[in-house]
């Protein structure tokens, strides 16, 4: 059952790497389970979470749609990641390096 975190960060990247790699590099960064994937009209998505944090990872066929989602976003992005986490567990998280 995925935790009930109580707070998130977003980020918007733009990144030639695909979804399967970046999920595995935070997988293995992070201690995280297996990603689950899922696609829609013009996104796929990653997900996975432990008992800590969890992992939203979002890749778009075009640049502009995380700039809709996302208004602080730039327009020429093509991942967002999403960290849900405890906050508790704030001042342990290192996030550097995600992409």
């Amino acid at each position: 059952m995925k935790p009930d975190f109580d707070h998130s960060l977003y980020f918007a990247a733009k990144s030639n790497e695909e979804l399967g790699q970046v999920c595995k590099f935070i997988q293995q960064k992070y201690a995280l389970g297996d990603f689950l994937f899922d696609s829609e009209d013009n996104w796929e998505y990653g997900y996975s979470y432990n008992h800590r944090i969890g992992f939203n990872v979002t890749n778009t066929d075009d640049l502009d749609t995380i700039s809709r989602w996302m208004t602080t976003a730039p327009s020429d992005v093509n991942y967002q990641i999403v960290l849900h986490y405890f906050k508790q567990d704030n001042d342990r998280l290192d996030i550097k390096g995600i992409m």
